[in-house]
């Protein structure tokens, strides 16, 4: 063996400098095509001057997995991927049987949110966790607390400068304290939890959180037809026709024949003799 090293050790010596150059240029290339292909990193600036007042409104919109068909959806992470998009969620929530999400009112400053790490290592994620506070003990607040118990669902938060947060599997707890002393803080106090890929998503489509507990609008009122008994018409009215002997057809005309008596709430024709 040793006359064997002791012969060829030359040819061994540079082959392993043949190897270790190769290795050299196929590494380099690798690590080349990575950086030339699409960029992973952009800048991360901050404006000089920039308003950054933190917190929230105070109100929040919460929506029931179990009433959802369909949601925003954030979207998959690549190397090219625009640094904004990555945060953004896309589409709307759509609600089973014209259901609402539920809105809850929160007290000033008591809207809160933090992401934290988790995870091992190359499995990490992120905690979502936050609270709310309702005041009072209102049968509704107090039925909200038994409703979302054991449920997951998705919470929506603005801050204050009109941006709308998204937290998907969020599960809520409830708190109750009616306090003591008279100037003791009395009401619900929730707090959330949810993991996420991401450490906050954005909705790029906001929401009229105030729409939500509008009242519904009045629907627009059937015009009812009067005509006599030739077919001219003698008026219109949006009052149901409560009516003695007066024929109505499906589009809604009302034909009078002559001698009836036709009574519309406090209105009242008698003998309606044809033009």
């Amino acid at each position: 063996m040793k006359k064997f090293l002791s012969k060829y050790r030359f040819a061994l010596m540079a082959l392993s400098m043949i190897v270790a150059v190769v290795a050299f240029f196929v590494c380099d290339f690798s690590v080349a095509s990575v950086v030339t292909t699409a960029t992973f990193f952009g800048a991360v600036l901050f404006e000089c001057g920039a308003e950054n007042i933190a917190g929230f409104e105070g109100k929040i919109l919460f929506y029931p997995d179990c009433l959802v068909t369909e949601k925003p959806i954030l979207p998959k992470r690549t190397i090219a991927s625009i640094f904004s998009d990555l945060v953004t969620a896309t589409g709307a929530f759509v609600m089973k049987d014209n259901n609402k999400p539920i809105y809850v009112y929160c007290t000033d400053d008591t809207v809160g949110y933090k992401a934290e790490p988790q995870g091992e290592t190359d499995g990490q994620s992120f905690k979502i966790a936050g609270e709310f506070f309702h005041p009072g003990s209102s049968d509704e607040v107090a039925a909200f607390s038994r409703q979302v118990n054991n449920m997951r669902g998705s919470l929506v938060l603005q801050d204050r400068e009109g941006k709308q947060f998204v937290v998907f599997g969020a599960r809520i707890k409830s708190t109750c304290n009616l306090g003591m002393a008279p100037a003791d803080r009395r009401g619900y106090s929730f707090s959330f939890e949810a993991s996420s890929i991401a450490p906050q998503i954005k909705l790029a489509t906001p929401i009229d959180m105030d729409a939500v507990i509008a009242p519904d609008p009045e629907p627009e009122p059937a015009v009812y037809t009067w005509t006599d008994a030739t077919g001219v018409t003698l008026f219109t009215t949006t009052v149901t026709p409560l009516a003695v002997g007066v024929a109505a057809s499906a589009n809604g005309v009302f034909t009078i024949a002559t001698g009836d008596v036709v009574t519309v709430e406090e209105l009242v024709i008698t003998t309606i003799v044809p033009a």
